[in-house]
């Protein structure tokens, strides 16, 4: 009895946002993920594979926005560490 109210809190832990959480983040990332659910060939063959694995679509579109979130991660990481080529990249060269 004790261990299925772990495994009820453990799921309901994992779909709880936590105080410090971003909203509208992650709301943009259920949209992109449902988005590319239905027009990306990838991601439409990853939701067949994991079907057939038995994963429920909450499921699928938690690892998928886990996905798409690194992503964007990896995309901004980036941006940040390539300088500037705009105006005032040029004008902290010249002065």
């Amino acid at each position: 009895m004790a261990d299925l109210a772990v495994r009820k809190l453990v799921v309901a832990c994992r779909w709880k946002s936590g105080p410090g959480s971003r909203q509208g983040a992650n709301s943009a990332l259920w949209r992109i993920v449902l988005v590319r659910m239905s027009h990306d060939p990838r991601t439409k063959a990853y939701v067949a594979r994991r079907t057939a694995q038995g994963k429920t679509t909450k499921e699928i579109i938690r690892c998928l926005k886990r996905y798409v979130a690194r992503e964007i991660y990896k995309a901004l990481a980036h941006q940040a560490r390539t300088p500037c080529r705009g105006r005032t990249y040029l004008a902290n060269r010249q002065g």
